[in-house]
């Protein structure tokens, strides 16, 4: 009994797989997990991610999970990059007090984007027609529907500007002090394109090749590791108007990077898809 009790409150490394599409089931996840380790006492915070879908803003929800439960330990946060940690991926692995990769991995990709369904041609060819009845001069900006504007496509890389600069700015507050002060080079570490090994090292992306297993063995050796049990959801392939190999999720994701107010039809669309 007395030995149970002892292995509950046993020094450990908790470790947790991030992969897929980065969503808010992601991030409930986590935390979940990370609420089942109350009574152990982590020494070393492992994030080991592979992706690079999903959003920053639940990328952000997930690197704030961490720090909580870093600071809640007292203990440090190292990151290791899987196959690929590019975009909302990388923003989690930069989050790491140390940054790992392997040295065919594909870390970077600081950039943001935007995709927008272009249904004119189905609409016509369907005989589909869209009525908006709004109030306000901006209520729809991105219809579906109708050849976007000039002006909405300057509104929308606007957001995109304003995105990416949030970013980058968070990569230069947590790798700043690696990510070398030479123009040529700091551009090309945020030209939204992905590096191997040694080229992302010499970036300042990250810190070494090496895996969680051998470092944890290596500065860890000999604590119990707990791994997290992150289940990933597929969606199922969707078809549907000419649009094949995406699931319901993708699509949606498509329309929900584009705010609900100024969306035409977006309860409408939702609805669609789910039936």
């Amino acid at each position: 009994m007395l030995s149970r009790v002892a292995s509950i409150f046993k020094k450990s490394i908790v470790h947790a797989k991030i992969s897929g599409k980065i969503t808010n089931e992601t991030t409930k996840q986590l935390t979940k997990e990370f609420k089942r380790i109350n009574f152990r006492t982590p020494k070393l915070i492992a994030i080991s991610v592979n992706t690079n879908q999903g959003t920053y803003g639940q990328a952000e929800e997930i690197v704030k999970t961490i720090k909580e439960y870093s600071s809640k330990f007292n203990c440090p946060v190292y990151t290791f990059a899987e196959d690929i940690a590019a975009g909302p991926g990388y923003y989690i692995l930069a989050s790491g007090n140390k940054v790992f990769i392997d040295s065919f991995s594909l870390i970077g990709g600081i950039t943001t984007n935007t995709k927008t369904l272009d249904l004119i041609k189905f609409s016509k060819n369907y005989g589909v027609k869209t009525n908006i009845e709004f109030a306000g001069k901006h209520k729809v900006r991105v219809n579906p529907f109708l050849e976007l504007k000039d002006e909405d496509k300057a509104w929308v890389q606007g957001l995109l500007e304003e995105r990416v600069k949030l970013v980058k700015d968070y990569v230069l507050d947590k790798r700043g002090h690696k990510i070398p002060r030479d123009k040529e080079k700091e551009g090309l570490a945020f030209s939204g394109e992905v590096f191997m090994g040694a080229k992302a090292i010499e970036l300042g992306l990250a810190d070494s090749v090496n895996d969680f297993r051998s470092i944890a063995k290596k500065e860890y050796d000999g604590l119990k590791v707990v791994d997290f049990k992150m289940r990933i959801r597929k969606d199922k392939e969707f078809m549907w108007a000419g649009v094949t190999g995406l699931g319901r999720e993708e699509i949606m994701e498509i329309v929900d990077e584009i705010p609900g107010n100024v969306l035409a039809h977006r309860h409408s669309f939702d609805s669609f898809m789910n039936h």
